[in-house]
């Protein structure tokens, strides 16, 4: 009985033609991670006040992004994986944001929302392998009041 009414759903929603997946519907966002885990994956949390910010457009594959440094003014280091930072009083933050794509398209769109000169804020970062610092993506960071 289930099966007979979810063929007879799907034939009234052909019929009516109601989109039942389409590439405006799928879901384009990575869900924002957990304190627990932005803490986990971090090599280091920071808060400091964001005192200056550049960006450009980047070409990538499939359109553009923006790519974001920000210089972060350090008040105080609440984890550090490796002692790099100890003696920071300034830092550069690198992030992203994903620009210009085709329709239809899904992946990683870099954070969900920017920094603001001024603001501040407590950051969740990782080293690369060429000493780069870069906020973890979608939520690398939050704002302090």
């Amino acid at each position: 009985m289930k099966t007979k009414l979810i063929w007879m759903g799907l034939a009234i929603a052909i019929g009516l033609g109601i989109p039942l997946l389409s590439p405006e519907m799928a879901i384009t966002a990575i869900p924002p991670l957990s304190d627990k885990h932005l803490k986990a994956m971090s090599d280091y949390v920071v808060l400091g006040t964001v005192t200056n910010i550049q960006s450009r457009e980047v070409r990538v594959d499939m359109g553009t992004d923006y790519s974001y440094k920000a210089r972060i003014q350090v008040n105080r280091i609440e984890l550090s994986r490796a002692n790099t930072l100890t003696s920071k009083r300034s830092i550069e933050v690198l992030y992203r944001k994903t620009g210009k794509r085709p329709n239809g398209w899904v992946g990683p769109q870099g954070q969900s929302q920017l920094l603001e000169k001024n603001r501040k804020v407590k950051l969740f970062i990782r080293r690369d392998a060429q000493g780069n610092l870069h906020l973890l993506e979608p939520n690398g960071w939050q704002p302090i009041n």
